[in-house]
């Protein structure tokens, strides 16, 4: 858009700014006039969607212009409408902005020496209307043009709501089923706390609540896993079903796993299964302990790497931890239980602390070990004062830093090594 309109005069200038270049912008025309001697050239910039472009180039800031230069201008503007992707490609949007599409025309400008070039739509002038045949005819052929909503876009066109429609749904992929282990051997817990009569002491897998096999019985059964059904996107492409997973099952030597996938106890006991739920599942038979009637306790935690029986109940204040189940039949009192298992307690239950599972083992431990620590500490401070009174009495001087010393290194060795255990509890 150049021109060679002679220059024009600008009233109310002095000095040399009559001489500048200056610009005037009238029926989508821009009309440039270079500058006189000692003048600069007009500075011309642009208003979106207004674009200018310099010698085939976009112009992005203002710059200045003489007639010598080739300046041309077009609108840049917003598509009538935009269509979407979900993340997933399982919905498609259709996004309407205008259904009009009108001329624009230049907004006309007095002569200046800085020039903002503006425009506005000419509604005078009506190019054309949005329809459906256009909106299909922009698809590309690879497109979801098989599933697309036909209504739903004739009723946007019809009543605007400038909002995202979906216009194309596809179908997510069913997932499958992981594998698994279905258990059939579950412990009677109805009977276990409603029966009245005394366990046994000398049949211990004939206790009330507890789970026992006989060889040749079936415990569990592996489950293979199951695959999905696929899906499609918008687009008509396949959308595959996530893979199963299958779980890794870590028999023990008195177990056996049959091409159906039973699993059979080769031996009389009563199974551990651990790692429901995990990739990885085991199978073993824990051993047992029968815990006779009196046992004490109350000097230090009982520690046992299988199941634990007390048919006569256990004495008050004791303290047990266990890597499998915990079986009491009897009143308990004043009590710390941690067990990996479960615990099964048939009578009352009084000022008790109870931990279940490998969270309730860690609690349990971290409840003891500072009481012991506690108390330890205690008894080593006491005997430091003793020691240093008797020491006094003789008219003799110490320090009390040797005394505790002395006693660690004597009485007290064992301090050190409680210490290190609760260290290496609280880093686990």
């Amino acid at each position: 858009m150049e021109s060679s309109t002679p220059s024009y005069p600008v009233s109310g200038m002095g000095g040399n700014e009559d001489k500048d270049g200056i610009i005037i912008v009238q029926n989508d025309q821009i009309f440039i006039t270079p500058p006189l001697r000692g003048g600069k050239a007009a500075l011309i910039s642009a208003v979106h969607p207004v674009v200018l472009k310099m010698d085939g180039g976009k112009v992005t800031e203002p710059i200045r212009v003489t007639s010598a230069k080739h300046l041309s201008w077009e609108i840049s503007e917003k598509p009538q409408y935009q269509i979407t992707i979900s993340e997933d490609k399982l919905r498609a949007y259709f996004t309407l902005y205008r259904v009009e599409k009108y001329a624009w025309k230049l907004v006309n400008c007095p002569a200046s020496a800085e020039v903002s070039v503006r425009a506005e739509p000419d509604y005078d002038l009506l190019l054309s209307k949005l329809t459906v045949d256009q909106i299909l005819a922009g698809f590309p052929k690879s497109s979801f043009i098989p599933n697309l909503n036909i209504p739903a876009l004739y009723a946007e066109l019809n009543n605007p709501t400038y909002l995202p429609v979906c216009i194309a749904v596809g179908k997510a992929p069913v997932p499958g089923t992981n594998g698994r282990l279905e258990l059939l051997l579950q412990p009677d817990m109805t009977g276990e706390f409603s029966s009245s009569e005394a366990p046994d002491p000398l049949n211990y897998l004939g206790y009330p609540g507890i789970a026992s096999v006989l060889p040749g019985e079936v415990l569990a059964r592996k489950l293979p896993p199951r695959e999905g059904l696929p899906g499609f996107d918008v687009y008509g492409g396949i959308l595959p079903s996530p893979q199963p997973e299958d779980i890794r099952l870590i028999p023990a030597a008195d177990t056996s796993l049959l091409p159906g996938g039973e699993i059979i106890a080769l031996r009389e006991g009563r199974p551990r299964i651990t790692g429901i739920g995990t990739p990885v599942v085991s199978i073993d038979f824990p051993s047992a302990y029968i815990m006779p009637e009196g046992l004490d306790t109350g000097d230090g935690a009982f520690m046992f790497a299988g199941d634990v029986v007390a048919p006569e109940g256990i004495r008050e204040q004791s303290i047990i931890e266990v890597l499998g189940n915990v079986y009491i039949y009897g009143d308990v009192q004043g009590a710390v239980i941690a067990a990996t298992g479960s615990i099964v307690i048939r009578g009352t239950v009084t000022d008790c602390q109870l931990y279940s599972g490998c969270y309730g083992v860690r609690q349990g431990r971290l409840h003891l070990h500072p009481a012991h620590l506690i108390e330890e500490i205690t008894a080593l401070r006491k005997a430091a004062r003793l020691l240093e009174q008797n020491l006094q009495s003789r008219q003799q001087t110490v320090k009390y830093g040797l005394v505790v010393m002395l006693l660690l290194e004597s009485k007290c060795s064992h301090i050190p090594g409680l210490l290190t255990g609760f260290q290496k509890l609280l880093l686990d």
